[in-house]
């Protein structure tokens, strides 16, 4: 081997050297984070919020019985081993950890300051319990429906919103994302002009989520969703346990999900009349569909004024997103049968003295125009619907 060759090899070893001397830590810890225990949150602040009760809940979202519920049921899920070179963070810090992200948005740089952990571990620590919580709390809060809880959910909305056969309202929401790389156009919702994942949700009388789809890129139209979603599919194919249809004063319909225009026309899909040439009774008929489809509104509202991520522009990839809503949503329907939160609110607002007519008159001027004439049999059922307001049933 001559000269030159032994000379390439002593600059490489050497230049392979000063690298890894500049990539090696100067901590296992930083000194910061090894404070955790003595100076972190749980040392600190989480004894001082157990104390007040209205605290606790403006921290985590939830009082402190729903937490302490809550980690019951996921701590065994979130648990994590000690090693030999540190204890592991306990399942309660991870929990309050995932919860105040959820509650505000803030990033992991700056939740690693309050929690005196690394920002890569602070992602870590809740990316793992949010897909955790979905997984743990699914087939309690959000389980699959049978015809016998789908009777119980039409006889509620028939009583708190006196639309008779509705089985849930459908509608979709935007969630904001930093555009993912080599994207391109596949996550811009052209009506806002930014980026977006859509969370479609099938909401109860109570607005809480009865089945929700989460991941659609934002380019898309919620009816286009719909079609694609597990339970737009399942409901379009006759999949689901719908209960047969039966008389309502004497008239015999379907049983039914409320949507807006942007969903099809469906016998077991009720939209709106187009806003072109509508008669007293088909405006009537779109008011009292609009009030109906309400607590799907109300159940996105209720749940990012509490759960402020969703607020924010996450700046995460579209999985990870993924993620973080559907805890929110589990988080959603956990809390609110936790602390038997009403939507009196909601029926307050909805059954306000504003003229219906006009009121559902700025509403249908939204309408889209329809890819294809609906099935006679659909429009057949909405006309039926029309005639049952207009004869009975009368809002209190």
């Amino acid at each position: 081997m001559d000269s030159s060759s032994d000379e390439d090899i002593g600059i490489a070893l050497a230049l392979y050297v000063l690298s890894s001397e500049k990539r090696k830590r100067r901590f296992r810890a930083h000194p910061i984070n090894q404070e955790r225990e003595r100076r972190g949150v749980m040392a600190k602040l989480y004894p001082q919020l157990c104390d007040d009760e209205d605290k606790f809940y403006n921290y985590a979202r939830m009082s402190r019985a729903s937490f302490e519920e809550l980690l019951i049921a996921v701590q065994d899920d979130i648990r994590k081993q000690d090693t030999n070179f540190q204890q592991a963070i306990s399942p309660r810090e991870r929990l309050l950890l995932t919860l105040r992200f959820l509650a505000t948005g803030e990033s992991a740089r700056s939740l690693h300051y309050q929690f005196r952990m690394g920002d890569s571990t602070v992602r870590k620590v809740v990316y793992d319990t949010c897909e955790r919580l979905w997984e743990k709390l699914l087939d309690k809060e959000m389980p699959h429906p049978t015809e016998t809880t789908l009777k119980e959910e039409a006889n509620a909305f028939e009583n708190m919103w006196q639309f008779p056969h509705c089985l849930g309202a459908v509608d979709g929401k935007h969630i904001n994302i930093e555009i993912p790389p080599n994207s391109g156009s596949a996550f811009l919702n052209y009506n806002k002009k930014d980026f977006s994942i859509v969370l479609q949700g099938v909401a109860d009388a109570k607005a809480n989520f009865l089945a929700v789809d989460v991941g659609e890129s934002g380019n898309h139209s919620d009816g286009g969703i719909f079609k694609h979603s597990s339970f737009g599919r399942a409901l379009l194919q006759q999949q689901l346990p719908l209960p047969q249809p039966d008389a309502v004063m004497g008239e015999v319909l379907p049983y039914v999900f409320v949507a807006d225009e942007a969903y099809p026309l469906h016998p077991n899909i009720m939209r709106p009349f187009p806003a072109r040439g509508l008669d007293d009774r088909r405006r009537y008929f779109n008011y009292r569909l609009s009030r109906a489809r309400r607590v799907v509104e109300c159940a996105f509202g209720i749940m990012a004024q509490r759960w402020g991520v969703l607020k924010t522009t996450m700046r995460v990839n579209p999985d990870k997103a993924r993620k973080i809503i559907l805890a929110c949503c589990i988080l959603h329907n956990f809390v609110r049968r936790q602390q038997d939160e009403s939507v009196d609110s909601a029926a307050e607002e909805a059954s306000t003295d504003e003229n219906p007519f006009q009121q559902q008159r700025s509403i249908t001027e939204r309408s889209m125009s329809s890819t294809g004439r609906p099935p006679q049999e659909a429009m057949e059922v909405r006309e039926k619907f029309a005639n049952l307001f207009v004869t009975g049933l009368a809002v209190p």
